[in-house]
């Protein structure tokens, strides 16, 4: 389980602090606005865009609006910053510019499960192009020699990985996480994708 503090709310956004029972916290912002996207995006180049010749990994992590259907919320995650913007409420026709730039920046490196499919949606969906990218399964396999954590899904990762168990809100439905504005407790199932992508690349990497 996890606990949330909300921080700040207005009709563009959602800010939260959540807290897991694992002891990883983040600070959590939930928006459909494109200007709340690009500050975002900017504190993040400003405050972690690493030196030359060398990568910040990004957690990433997607969520669609049905088993198959279009991608509704992209959620990244660095340090203890996340954003979960609800591309299926999105402000404005199309994703903002900043966004694309920041896929497509080569100083960032986006982590995640299955993270080809999720590049390969985000791109056919929205023209949204990750540039680099690091695939937790295949990483994980080779780095802890274990074939089996090839095709591992985000809880089983996180097991062998950080050794933590990752406890979701019992039976949350999807249309929950799809809401325009969430319910706090709802907030950490929003963001554990993207939170724990990044935990896990960076004790695999660090």
């Amino acid at each position: 389980m996890a606990s949330v503090q909300l921080i700040a709310q207005s009709s563009d956004m959602t800010a939260a602090e959540v807290i897991f029972s694992s002891g990883h916290r983040a600070f959590t912002i939930i928006t459909h606005a494109s200007h709340v996207v690009v500050a975002w995006i900017n504190y993040v180049v400003q405050s972690y865009a690493p030196p030359a010749n060398s990568r910040q990994v990004v957690g990433l992590h997607i969520e669609r609006a049905s088993r198959n259907g279009t991608i509704a919320l992209l959620e990244l995650c660095v340090c203890n910053l996340c954003l979960v913007y609800q591309l299926r409420h999105r402000s404005d026709l199309h994703p903002p510019v900043r966004l694309y730039e920041f896929l497509n920046d080569d100083r960032f490196c986006f982590a995640g499960v299955a993270v080809v499919q999720a590049m390969i949606s985000l791109r056919r969906e929205y023209a949204l192009m990750v540039r680099a990218a690091v695939d937790l399964g295949d990483t994980a396999s080779r780095r802890l020699q274990r074939e089996d954590l090839q095709l591992a899904r985000l809880d089983q990762l996180a097991r062998a990985v950080l050794r933590i168990e990752i406890i979701r809100t019992d039976e949350v439905p999807r249309s929950v996480l799809l809401e325009r504005v969430l319910l706090l407790q709802h907030i950490p199932d929003a963001c554990t994708g993207a939170v724990f992508s990044y935990e896990i690349c960076r004790n695999l990497l660090g």
